[in-house]
Parts: structure tokens; C-alpha cells; sequence
């Protein structure tokens, strides 16, 4: 029969008692969205999320731990422990940790202590059969093994982790440190506050399946969901691994794994649309009018950041201004303009004398008999228009070179 050692209240209890409180590693707005002016019938405006929502101080890589009781994400410390850290993305590569179990929760001060828990887990299939290991690699002690980080697990020989790893569920910095044989090496911790999971893993009832089997390696094996008479183990008991897989912090596509999914929402669709794709936010614009978007960044444990900003669709939208020229007397000028709009807008040229008659499509040409003299100098512009509204482009001055105007050396 399997044997209960502790009360799952009491001991959830006392994890929240000591559990520390969420690290600082959550969403996080860099700078404000910028607002935005589009013209109907102009280019879609692309913006990267990227260069706007962070998750502060992480630099390593993230491998993403899936289990039956929840996700969350661990940092990888390669400049603290590189040996430790490709160690065990060897056996993430390998998919060595699918489908596996956390087969111990325990104090490390033994079983009537409460204090100095960890979680235990890459050592055992949902068989409980022992996962192939790869050569033992060098202790690589380093940091201390605080609450929320993961180290490697070993014998009492200095150099022997292999693919077992425990979380630290409290500071454990002052047991498992140098004095204990070398000490134990950390090389990640638990990001945002997946440290969550780990207690709910820990506060899982624990068996002792040694009772009648001294033989078993599950003296301290966490079971869900027992029920009264229940006398052999089933995979449903089981703290079950789904998966641990390494993943970027930004998503390459809607559904790509990631730390941080976007999400996007836009109080006017008449005037413009608001679309996803991983990290790209992309602005369609529809109508004239404004609109209000916003965005939030949520990590893999809800944490989140958001942002706004407004957008305006302009109708029409004078997307190339004419430029100012300095000519000489008698010569041919050009000036152009150019607009988006629904319906096309019209346009109509003005110069120092007002409007230009016959002077109604993007270009303006003054040539031949009309052409420029120290009369015609001065600013031209050119009202584009729709039945919409309309939009005045920049002025551009005119000067004509003379005799009596010679220009500048």
C-alpha cells in the first residue's frame, strides 16, 4: 500500500510561508508606441514589437518547462555554468526530459524537516524507468542556489550530474553551498513568477515507496489525485514533464512557442486594421477617420505589459511634396506632387497669383510663353482634393536668376 507521509494543506502552507515573491523578469513597455498618420490607398505601416516590449535582464537562452501543472520558463546561465548548460540542452535536444516525472519533493534536511525543499525531475520515465544518461560532466559551483533557480543533481561524487536537475523551492544557498562536498551548480533560474509552478509541484502530496521496497529510488515521490485504498501508482498520479523545449522570448508566428504573446485590439476597424504576425504589428488603412490601438505583451504565466497609441487615416494624403528650385530666366521648371485617396483625389496648382488656371494634374510645368521670368518667382503649392476632404501640400519657392537677381556665388 503506499505509504502518506504529509499533509498536502499543511505543507502548502508552509511553501507559501516561504515561497520569495515574483522576480522582476515580466513584461515590460521600453517605450511608448508611437502614434501614426496614414493616408486611404497608401502602404500598410509595419511596426516591431520587439523594439518596443522587453523582458528586463534576460540574455540567455529560455527553455520552457511543460507540466501537467502548469508552464513557465527558465533562463539559462551559460556564463556562470556553460559546461552544466549544454549538458542539459543536450538531453532537451534529444527530447530525454518528454514525457518524464518529478520523482522527488523533499526537504533537504530530511523527511520531518519542512525547510529547504526542492523538486527533483530528469532521472525517471512516466514508467519509472531510468532515462540513459551521457557522460558525467565537472562541477560547475558558481552561483548560489537561491529560491527559483535549477541546478544539477549528483551523487556525493564531485563530478558525476548527468541528466538530473532540482528546482529550488527555498534559499537553499547555505546547505548546498561549498561546504557540502563542493557545492551543487546552478545554471538557470525560473523567470517571472513561474516559481508559481514550482510550488504547486511542491505542495503535492509525497510517498515513500520504499515502504516494503527498500530497493525503490521513490522514497520521496510526489502523487496527485490518490484515492483511499489506491495501492498501486498510475500515470495520472504522476507530476508528468510534457515536454521541455528551448524557446525564443518574441514569437516568429501567432502560434510559434515563445515567452511573450501579443495581442492587439483596435476600437475602429472602419478607419483601419490591426493584424498580427509573431512580432509585427502591421496597420492596414481602411477609411478616413482615427482609431485607438492597443497592445499587450502577456508571458506564459499571465504576467503582462501594455501599450497605446492613436492612429489617424488622412483622405487624401499627400505622400510626395513639391521642392523648391532656383532657376535661370526663360529655362522650363517641374514641379511635382503626389497623393493617395478614395476616390482619386483632383489636384489644382497655386502660385504667387493665386490659382493656375488649367494647372489640374500632379506635375506643374512653366515653359515657353509662360515661362518663368521675375514675375512668375514666388511660392507655388497645390490643393489635392476628393469628394472627402482635401490637403494642401507644402509651398515651394520659385527663384529666378536675372540680371538685376543674380543668386549667390
Amino acid at each position: 500500500m503506499l505509504f502518506f507521509r504529509r499533509l498536502a494543506l499543511v505543507f502548502a502552507l508552509l511553501i507559501a510561508a516561504h515561497a520569495l515573491p515574483a522576480q522582476s523578469t515580466v513584461p515590460t513597455l521600453t517605450q511608448a508606441l508611437p502614434a501614426q498618420t496614414i493616408g486611404v490607398g497608401g502602404a500598410p505601416v509595419n511596426l516591431d514589437l520587439r523594439n518596443y516590449f522587453s523582458l528586463p535582464g534576460v540574455t540567455g537562452q529560455i527553455a520552457q518547462f511543460n507540466t501537467v501543472l502548469g508552464t513557465f520558463n527558465v533562463e539559462l546561465l551559460a556564463s556562470a555554468a556553460p559546461l552544466s548548460v549544454a549538458n542539459f540542452l543536450t538531453y532537451v535536444g534529444s527530447g530525454a526530459y518528454s514525457n518524464s516525472m518529478i520523482h522527488r519533493s523533499a526537504s533537504l534536511l530530511g523527511p520531518t524537516s519542512t525547510a529547504n525543499w526542492i523538486v527533483q525531475g530528469g532521472g525517471f520515465d512516466l514508467n519509472a524507468n531510468p532515462l540513459a544518461t551521457n557522460a558525467p560532466i565537472p562541477l560547475e559551483y558558481n552561483l548560489p542556489n537561491t529560491a527559483g533557480t535549477i541546478a544539477m543533481a549528483r551523487t556525493s561524487v564531485l563530478n558525476s550530474a548527468t541528466s538530473q536537475w532540482f528546482f529550488n523551492v527555498n534559499d537553499n544557498t547555505d546547505v548546498l553551498g561549498s561546504s557540502n562536498g563542493g557545492g551543487y551548480a546552478v545554471f538557470g533560474r525560473v523567470l517571472g513568477s513561474g516559481l508559481s509552478v514550482i510550488n504547486a509541484i511542491a505542495a503535492v502530496p509525497v510517498y515513500d515507496a520504499t515502504q516494503g521496497n527498500p530497493a525503490s529510488p521513490f522514497g520521496s515521490l510526489p502523487l496527485q489525485n490518490v484515492t483511499v485504498g489506491q495501492t498501486t501508482i498510475q500515470t495520472a498520479n504522476l507530476i508528468a514533464i510534457n515536454s521541455i523545449t528551448v524557446v525564443p522570448i518574441y514569437p516568429a508566428t501567432n502560434t510559434s512557442p515563445a515567452v511573450l504573446a501579443f495581442a492587439v485590439a483596435n476600437n475602429n476597424s472602419a478607419a483601419v486594421t490591426a493584424t498580427l504576425s509573431g512580432s509585427t504589428l502591421t496597420l492596414t488603412p481602411v477609411g478616413a477617420g482615427t482609431a485607438t490601438i492597443s497592445v499587450r505583451a502577456a508571458d506564459t504565466n499571465g504576467n503582462f505589459a501594455s501599450g497605446a497609441f492613436n492612429l489617424t487615416v488622412t483622405n487624401p494624403t499627400i505622400t510626395l511634396q513639391p521642392v523648391a528650385q532656383t532657376i535661370n530666366s526663360g529655362s522650363t521648371v517641374v514641379l511635382s506632387v503626389a497623393a493617395t485617396g478614395a476616390p482619386t483625389p483632383n489636384y489644382q496648382w497655386r502660385g504667387p497669383n493665386g490659382n493656375i488656371a488649367g494647372a489640374t494634374s500632379a506635375t506643374l510645368v512653366l515653359s515657353g510663353t509662360t515661362g518663368p521670368t521675375a514675375a512668375l518667382a514666388g511660392g507655388y503649392s497645390c490643393l489635392v482634393s476628393n469628394s472627402v476632404s482635401s490637403a494642401t501640400s507644402n509651398t515651394a519657392a520659385l527663384t529666378v536668376i536675372t540680371t538685376n537677381n543674380p543668386g549667390r556665388l
